[in-house]
């Protein structure tokens, strides 16, 4: 290697502190390993990643899944203010819901728009953003949001609305 620091250098010097971590684990051992010795078989198609675990997660009784929810992004109801400026609007409301996360074992979750995690939203640069929040759990809420915006805004307890309590709404 020569000694200019750069990405690939930096991965080679994990890679070999890797194999030498391994070497000295199998040498720590008593030595080589016999080749008669036959591999750890890893058949993920067969077997649980969780003893005694069969079957599959019943996405559908859920009402999500969650690798469905890596591209399904929500891009609100998009209208234009009298300015001309775009206005999107999203409705989130907050469930208790109990979901399966691993096949026969529910967890008792709160939810947003029924699923975890709640909705991407979408938008671009210079939209107007409305989130029209309902808490329809039993505990209260509040968002968050990340960006430019007042301090009211923001979901924080004793700023602005603070947290929304069950059975109430608020419009971000």
């Amino acid at each position: 290697m020569n000694g200019k620091f750069s990405r690939r250098n930096f991965l080679r010097v994990g890679a070999l502190s890797v194999l030498g971590a391994s070497g000295a684990t199998l040498l720590g051992r008593g030595g080589v390993v016999d080749a008669g010795t036959p591999p750890i078989k890893m058949d993920h198609g067969k077997q649980s990643a969780m003893p005694g675990v069969v079957g599959e997660v019943d996405h559908a009784r859920n009402g999500f899944n969650p690798t469905d929810i890596l591209t399904d992004f929500d891009y609100g109801e998009v209208s234009t203010l009298p300015s001309g400026q775009r206005l999107r609007e999203y409705r989130i409301v907050s469930i208790n819901k109990d979901i399966e996360i691993v096949p026969g074992i529910e967890f008792p979750a709160w939810t947003f728009n029924g699923r975890i995690p709640g909705p991407t939203i979408r938008c671009s640069e210079g939209d107007r953003i409305r989130i029209h929040f309902s808490n329809g759990s039993t505990h209260p809420h509040t968002m968050h949001f990340h960006g430019v915006h007042p301090a009211e805004m923001d979901g924080v307890p004793s700023t602005g609305p603070g947290v929304i309590e069950p059975g109430q709404t608020f419009t971000y």
